[in-house]
């Protein structure tokens, strides 16, 4: 049922401690036998395309396929081009599917009128701190998507015909890619679906809790201000 409708785009670099866990996930997901997934390496230099290439083995009702990645916005772009499908499931490398009907209820609400939708947000580590700043995070993001609809990055699911209508992810920026490409859809037009996809804690620890609360803020100040210039800059989030 899916695989005639849907590709799924994993961009990825240096994930072989995450990427089998979210093939793990992806081959439970119902009505996934013979989806597509493109997974965009970007040169990667540890075992993740090893793990990859176990994957295909022990799962071989998933078409899963190997393409050249880059930036974040490259390797999901370049996916993208490939995809022929009507619909687009972007996810990050290292995110956990907390159930198994995820995908098929974005595609059930995408043919009901919203040609955009993401999940909410749960981190799986042990820590406590970052437990709470994800649950703040889903309470602020239900809040502001309002007025500003923003599917994250990490489950980024989207009519194909609109994402190229849009001119596909930004490739000029380093941050910011997923809202700001957001922005063009309307609040109707969107859903946060009441599923839960998860992350770890490593780029709270990397950045700091102070840091990422502060980086939030300061993209979406920047973005009130139009000053689109601002997330052409790296700040390391990606590293």
């Amino acid at each position: 049922m899916l695989s005639k409708a849907l590709t799924i785009v994993i961009p990825c670099k240096n994930e072989q401690d995450y990427i089998g866990n979210l093939l793990d996930d992806l081959s439970g997901q119902l009505f996934i036998k013979n989806t597509r997934i493109l997974i965009a390496d970007a040169g990667s230099t540890d075992k993740t395309l090893e793990v990859i290439k176990e994957k295909k083995k022990q799962y071989p009702f998933l078409k899963i396929r190997v393409i050249a990645g880059g930036t974040v916005s490259e390797g999901r772009n370049n996916g993208a081009k490939l995809v022929k499908t009507p619909y687009i499931c972007f996810i990050d490398a290292d995110v956990k599917l907390f159930s198994n009907d995820i995908l098929i209820q974005s595609y059930i609400n995408s043919l009901n009128g919203y040609p955009l939708i993401t999940c909410k947000l749960k981190n799986y580590s042990n820590s406590y701190v970052g437990k709470v700043l994800y649950w703040k995070y889903n309470y602020v993001h239900r809040f502001l998507s309002l007025k500003y609809p923003f599917a994250i990055g990490a489950y980024f699911f989207v009519d194909r015909e609109r994402f190229f209508l849009h001119n596909m992810f930004n490739e000029n920026t380093n941050t910011s890619e997923d809202f700001l490409f957001s922005q063009n859809f309307t609040p109707k037009e969107f859903k946060t679906l009441d599923r839960y996809i998860g992350q770890d804690n490593r780029r709270l620890e990397k950045m700091g809790y102070f840091n990422m609360i502060k980086y939030l803020v300061v993209n979406f100040y920047k973005y009130l201000r139009k000053d689109i210039k601002h997330f052409s800059k790296d700040v390391g989030y990606w590293n």
